[in-house]
């Protein structure tokens, strides 16, 4: 028997953009994990480029404050936990935004252009010259990153089934953790 069917054209564009194929199932109209591994895959690396763009700094963000003008050395430790808080704050901030977005114009675009600005605002933060441009590189970057949401969104919609949907959150969450 099979599950309930969700009528939406947000479905159907998500199975066109990400090609899933269904018609070599075993059972008609139900796609198993290994079916869409590739696009889950792609999806658990999309989903660690925002682990990395947040973990990245960790270890020389305290070494890189000094090198910036007109910052203390007591100052050091709050704006080093500032540009590591700024980037979630950011994130959360812009979440709903982004849902709103990639329903207009697509999820896979809407990844796109999230891994794209998290590329640019890794070298913006890595070049900057000053305190306020590295602040203000670091807020972009968690403005410009969707990819939290709509991994999960994506992952989602590729598991048909209820009795699926656990199987391919833990692949993915797994992939974003290799």
């Amino acid at each position: 028997m099979a599950g309930p069917s969700i009528a939406s054209p947000r479905r159907e564009e998500v199975d066109s953009a990400l090609e899933v194929d269904t018609t070599a199932t075993s059972t008609p109209g139900k796609t198993s994990i290994s079916e869409i591994r590739l696009q889950l895959v792609t999806l658990g690396l999309l989903r660690a480029t925002e682990a990395i763009a947040w973990t990245s700094i960790f270890p020389y963000v305290y070494f890189m404050i000094p090198s910036f003008d007109g910052v203390d050395k007591k100052d050091i430790p709050f704006y080093a936990g500032l540009h590591v808080a700024v980037f979630t704050f950011c994130e959360f901030l812009s979440g709903a935004l982004w849902a709103k977005l990639s329903d207009r114009i697509g999820r896979r675009t809407t990844l796109l252009i999230g891994a794209l600005c998290g590329m640019a605002t890794s070298l913006s933060f890595g070049m900057s010259s000053s305190i306020a441009m590295a602040t203000a590189a670091r807020a972009f970057g968690g403005v410009s990153n969707p990819n939290v949401g709509l991994v999960q969104t994506c992952a989602m919609e590729l598991a048909r089934h209820k009795e699926q949907q656990g199987e391919t959150m833990i692949f993915v969450i797994v992939m974003a953790r290799a």
